[in-house]
C-alpha cells in the first residue's frame, strides 16, 4: 500500500470513528430511562407503598400501566398518574391488601 493511499485510510478511519463517537453521545443525550429507585427491585413490599421514579427524558404526567389477562389479547390497565417534579423524579403510593407482594 503506498503511504499516501495509507495515510488517506487513517484519515477516513479517524473522521468514521469521531462521527460515530458523535452519533453515539446525542442518542445519550435525549435517552429516555425510568428507574425505579424505591423499592428495591424484587423487594416484598406489604400495605401502602411508595413507589418512587427517576424518569429522565420524558414529560409529566407519566401513565403507569400493567398488562391485564382477557379477551384475546388482554388489556393495559392503569396503575398511577406520575407528576414530574424539575428533577424529572416523582412516585406513587401502591396500595396492597395484608399479603406480601413481591414488585
Amino acid at each position: 500500500m503506498s503511504e499516501e493511499l495509507r495515510n488517506w485510510s487513517i484519515v477516513v478511519a479517524s473522521m468514521l470513528a469521531i462521527s460515530v463517537a458523535i452519533l453515539f453521545a446525542a442518542v445519550l443525550a435525549n435517552a429516555q430511562v425510568i428507574a425505579v429507585e424505591s423499592p428495591a427491585y424484587r423487594s416484598d413490599v406489604r400495605g401502602d407503598t411508595e413507589i418512587r421514579i427517576q424518569a429522565s427524558g420524558f414529560k409529566s404526567p407519566l401513565v403507569a400501566k400493567s398488562w391485564l389477562p382477557g379477551d384475546t389479547y388482554g388489556s393495559d390497565g392503569i396503575v398511577a398518574t406520575i407528576f414530574l417534579d424539575k428533577n424529572q423524579d416523582g412516585s406513587y403510593f401502591r396500595r396492597t391488601a395484608i399479603r406480601t407482594v413481591r414488585l
